[in-house]
């Protein structure tokens, strides 16, 4: 392909299932989104490999209203911070404020060639939502691999005392083991 991108109309999806060296298309300026809650390597992975696809990368931060929008609950770290964060990982090019699931609103605000999404977004409603607005744009959609074995959720759950912890993992109140528990003198 090219290293320019897809021409105005055109429905195109890169998918990128490996993290081979393979050849990738290139593009101007490729867009990468998400909230970057307690900052992790899958968080890395992503923003690494949408790199690998651009000349310039621009990351949108989510707002902590837009998160408490759509997951119902605050992100743990405030969005000033997850901002400078990401800002300071090399290979980001520009942060900007991500305030809507429509990413047309955030192209509109500032152009992209193409926009990168884990694979756990491709073949879902979701993701073909968002290639049908982003072809009528003439940006491509580019799928990179995602990290299952990480999220921000798996992380919360975790530290709190949520029922999406994941079984095995002890609760520090209830095994002894918290700042509380009479195990060791303070």
């Amino acid at each position: 392909m090219s290293n320019m991108a897809a021409s105005q109309g055109d429905v195109k999806a890169n998918i990128s299932l490996t993290d081979s060296d393979q050849t990738v298309t290139r593009y101007p300026v490729v867009y990468a989104s998400g909230v970057f809650d307690m900052f992790h390597i899958g968080h890395l992975n992503i923003l690494r490999r949408a790199r690998r696809h651009c000349d310039h990368l621009v990351v949108g931060v989510a707002t902590d209203d837009y998160v408490r929008q759509a997951k119902g609950r605050a992100p743990i770290v405030p969005f000033d911070d997850r901002r400078e964060i990401v800002a300071s990982i090399r290979g980001v090019d520009e942060t900007v404020v991500d305030e809507s699931e429509d990413k047309t609103i955030a192209w509109s605000r500032r152009h992209f060639d193409a926009i990168v999404k884990g694979d756990d977004w491709h073949g879902t409603p979701k993701g073909e939502r968002l290639q049908l607005a982003m072809a009528d744009l003439g940006v491509a959609v580019i799928y990179l691999p995602y990290t299952p074995h990480t999220s921000s959720s798996l992380l919360r759950a975790r530290l709190t005392d949520s029922p999406e912890r994941p079984m095995g993992l002890a609760n520090p109140r209830r095994s002894g083991l918290g700042p509380h528990s009479g195990s060791i003198a303070s």
